[in-house]
Parts: structure tokens; C-alpha cells; sequence
């Protein structure tokens, strides 16, 4: 009877530890941070900026959230709304899973992730988006506004960035109350003046005969030729053509240089963007395999623990659910008795 008892209490041990340890996984922890109405919006020039700040296990965490007509970016720094929002958290890898509008996902941001060089569930950090629409690059996150979203994010009460820094999801919010006011602040409606009629009154006493003037004979100037300075066909989109009279040497002259300079100038533009191109193509590559080879050395130790954990069960002949996935490494004979 003492044997059975000793045995019940030893299964209920095993049991309690490993209910613990699943529930409070010490590898992998999701955070959430909220920013609420008790933090308040500052006007930085032409931009409204929100601050807010969390203590960390050695230093503490500064999150900027700042939006002005052209773009909303959130910053995460190392200073806090005294400074000039400097000092970017540079992260080895950051994921943003998802940007919401209460609750609902920035349609711009869905936009990004279709049409992202490799599109995917997630943006991936230093990731190439037509036009930078959206930027996830040295511990910001940008996304560039049109007037749609604009609107939408000063009707709305609350805006969610979802993000990866680490093996862990960080859930980082802010409220919007009080950014419509501010950007009212920042860009005051114009208000365009109606202009005032002038009447004026003629008296019949002031009025003198006045002799009707002779029409002036006007003969009409022969239009010259007009001829055009025309780019080649494969710049027809970005550089428009100039007209010139085609009897005049130097307008003519003056017309093909422009072209020829403007031309050169979409060539380097396009030779720039190939190489920034490939830049950002080499440094994704950098980070998948790093991302690679960090998943696989987290599965080799993952696996030497599980194992660790299933030989004093194996040494007893039996083999937990827990251990099915590593039965292989089982000593001979050992069989798996889940769910026995």
C-alpha cells in the first residue's frame, strides 16, 4: 500500500512540471504594450508625435509614434520626447505582422505586403515595396499616407502594430484621440476670402460725348512651323517632348540638349534604383540565412532537452506523448505507450 501511494505521488510530481513548464514557457513570451489617452501628443514642426516608454530586463524602451501629411512612422528608440527621437533600436531581425485601424487592418499596409518584392504573410525587415510605401528598416516602421489614409487615421480611436523583434510577438498600441485636433494645429483649413463686387454708380451730369475711336486693323501673323525635341520611346512616360519653331536653329538646339539631359538624368535614376535593388535583395538574403541557421540551432537544442527529459521515462520502459516525436532515440526495446 506504501509502494502504490509513493508511486501516485511521483506520476502527480511528473504531471505538475510538466503542466508548469508548458504554461510558462521561459523561451517565448508575447508582450503587449498600450499607450493610452493619459499619454498625450506633442507638435514637433510639422509632425504630431506621441511617446511612450516600458521598462525592460536592463534598460528602458522608448516607442514614437509620429504622423504628419506625408507619412506615419513608428520609432523604436532608445531616448525618449525630450531629444530628437534619435538612436533607432537596431534590431538582427524585425518582422511587422500586422498594422490595425481599430481592430481592422491598414488597407495600405495589406497593399505592401501583396506587392513586396517575395510576398508574404509578414513584412520582412529591409524588405523592397514599390516606392517605399512601406519602409521596415533599422527600427522603423514607415508607411507613406495618401489622403484616404490620412483621413482614416484621424477618425480613428486606436491604431495596433503587431511586431517579431525577437522569437517573441510584441503587441504595441497607441490611442488616437486628439490627432485630428493637432493636425488642425499643424495645417490650418484655408479659408479663401469671397471677393466683394465693386458697383459703381454714373451720374448723367458726368457723362461727356465721346467720339467713337477708328477700329484698329489688325492683320494676322502666319504661325511658324512648330516641330518637337522628342526623348526616346522608352522614356516617352517620364520625359515629355518640347516644342520649338522648326525654322529656329537655336530653340532647336536648346530643345534636344534638354531632352538629351533630362533622358541622361531617368537613366541614373533607374541605374540607382537597380542597385538599391540589389542591395536590399543581398541584405534579405543576410537575414534569411541567419534566420535560417538561428531556427535550426533552436531546434538542435530544443531537441537535446526534450531528449534529456524522456530517457528517465525510456529507463522505465515507458514513453510519454511527449516523447513519441523522439522515439528513434529510444533505447532498444523501449515502445511508445502514449495513450496507454
Amino acid at each position: 500500500m506504501k509502494n502504490m501511494w509513493s508511486a501516485l505521488l511521483i506520476l502527480f510530481g511528473v504531471y505538475f512540471v510538466q503542466t508548469s513548464y508548458a504554461s510558462n514557457n521561459p523561451f517565448k513570451k508575447d508582450k503587449a504594450y498600450h499607450f493610452g489617452s493619459d499619454v498625450t501628443w506633442h507638435k514637433k514642426a510639422d509632425t504630431a508625435v506621441k511617446s511612450g516608454q516600458v521598462r525592460g530586463r536592463n534598460e528602458t524602451l522608448y516607442f514614437h509614434l509620429t504622423v504628419n501629411e506625408k507619412q506615419l512612422k513608428l520609432r523604436l528608440s532608445k531616448n525618449d520626447i525630450s531629444g530628437d527621437i534619435l538612436n533607432s533600436r537596431h534590431l538582427q531581425n524585425l518582422t511587422i505582422k500586422d498594422i490595425r485601424l481599430d481592430e481592422r487592418r491598414l488597407a495600405v499596409f495589406q497593399w505592401c505586403l501583396d506587392n513586396q518584392e517575395r510576398p508574404s504573410r509578414y513584412l520582412k525587415q529591409y524588405a523592397f515595396v514599390p516606392s517605399d510605401t512601406c519602409i521596415n528598416a533599422d527600427g522603423d516602421v514607415i508607411i507613406q499616407l495618401d489622403k484616404n489614409t490620412r483621413n482614416s487615421l484621424q477618425r480613428a480611436k486606436q491604431i495596433t502594430f503587431v511586431l517579431e523583434p525577437f522569437s517573441r510577438e510584441e503587441t504595441v498600441s497607441f490611442d488616437l484621440q486628439g490627432l485630428d485636433t493637432i493636425m488642425a494645429k499643424i495645417k490650418p483649413p484655408v479659408v479663401v476670402a469671397k471677393p466683394v463686387k465693386k458697383v459703381f454708380v454714373v451720374h448723367k451730369k458726368n457723362l461727356k460725348q465721346v467720339k467713337p475711336r477708328p477700329k484698329k486693323v489688325v492683320v494676322p501673323l502666319k504661325k511658324p512651323k512648330i516641330c518637337h525635341a522628342k526623348p526616346p520611346a522608352e522614356f516617352k512616360q517620364q520625359v515629355k517632348s518640347i516644342a520649338y519653331p522648326c525654322n529656329n536653329k537655336t530653340k532647336k538646339s536648346k530643345a534636344h540638349a534638354v531632352i538629351a539631359a533630362k533622358v541622361a538624368a531617368e537613366k541614373e535614376k533607374i541605374a540607382k534604383l537597380e542597385a538599391e535593388k540589389e542591395k536590399r535583395l543581398e541584405m534579405q538574403r543576410v537575414v534569411d540565412e541567419e534566420d535560417a541557421r538561428r531556427e535550426e540551432e533552436w531546434a538542435i537544442k530544443q531537441k537535446a532537452r526534450w531528449i534529456a527529459r524522456c530517457q528517465k521515462h525510456w529507463a522505465k520502459g515507458t514513453s510519454p506523448c511527449f516523447c513519441k516525436k523522439y522515439i528513434k532515440e529510444a533505447p532498444t526495446g523501449v515502445k511508445n505507450t502514449c495513450k496507454k
